[in-house]
């Protein structure tokens, strides 16, 4: 379950939702016109151009900027941005491929289910928009299905002895990472993973190697900021203190003092512990968008 046996029905359906998927991305990214651009976008791409240039700035976290990095060796900025796009289109259909596979193996024996599962996500709103923007969504949409879908494949291949199992489980754990230095948002996945797996008495070897992986990630990360290709980044600070400074209908974007910010854990804190009332209705606002 979950191969593709291009003579089967549901083979056929997914080729053809996910060629639906692809083209109506293509459209939407190249010919319905719009600015790729949002106030993220060129805080990227500046961080980006600074890599290269071998001065990096320390702004927003430095997975996304590190990817634009690699193509913006060869590229100008002016080429980079269609580039992006263009990899937003593939990213984004390969993220409805995998949504069917993940779905084959375990949403049960008929196709169906495996298929409105990949349908929806083709035609998803947010999935449509994010494909026209140079943002981090759809690069972290795909390492998260890619992570989810090895650890997954390391399940099937449960036995020590099997070197798919070790390789699976350990892709899985860096992948996750790559996911979170991208979208730091990912970040409660390793945590609820690990508890998950102890939760379900899974062999400790197994979480072992899932959190090598994880840590590898993080390591090599710390080395980049280390030998000085990306700084650390400052905005982590910034945003606990807009978390706690306002809601869904009036987001406060300002950059706090760095008196402040040097003391934003302990400020994030102190608000929740004061006012346990408001912080929760806050981070039940974030967690609904």
């Amino acid at each position: 379950m979950g191969t593709m046996d291009l003579k089967s029905p549901g083979t056929r359906w997914l080729v053809a939702i996910a060629a639906m998927a692809l083209l109506v991305r293509a459209a939407i990214a190249f010919l319905a016109g719009g600015n790729p651009l949002v106030h993220d976008s060129t805080v990227y791409l500046f961080m980006a151009a600074a890599i290269v240039e071998g001065e990096p700035v320390a702004s927003f976290p430095n997975g996304y900027p590190l990817l634009l990095a690699i193509p913006r060796i060869l590229l100008s900025q002016r080429e980079l941005i269609p580039f992006v796009i263009g990899m937003n289109v593939l990213c984004s259909t390969a993220a409805v491929v995998i949504t069917w596979l993940l779905g084959r193996k375990w949403l049960g024996p008929s196709p169906l289910p495996a298929l409105m599962a990949a349908l929806f996500l083709a035609v998803f709103p947010h999935q449509l928009r994010y494909v026209q923007l140079v943002m981090s969504e759809v690069p972290a949409q795909l390492l998260v299905l890619l992570a989810v879908w090895l650890l997954f494949e390391s399940i099937r291949d449960s036995r020590w002895s099997d070197h798919r199992f070790l390789w699976h489980r350990f892709g899985a754990g860096l992948l996750l990472h790559m996911t979170v230095s991208v979208r730091p948002s990912f970040s409660f996945a390793f945590p609820l993973l690990i508890g998950l797996f102890f939760l379900k008495r899974l062999p400790w070897r197994g979480t072992a190697v899932f959190g090598a992986g994880f840590f590898l990630g993080v390591l090599l990360m710390f080395g980049t900021e280390r030998v000085g290709i990306v700084k650390p980044p400052e905005a982590p600070a910034n945003n606990l203190l807009i978390a706690i400074t306002s809601n869904s209908s009036a987001t406060q974007f300002k950059l706090f003092p760095k008196e402040e910010q040097r003391k934003a854990v302990q400020t994030y804190i102190r608000f929740a512990a004061s006012q346990p009332a408001e912080f929760l209705r806050q981070r039940a606002e974030s967690l609904w968008e």
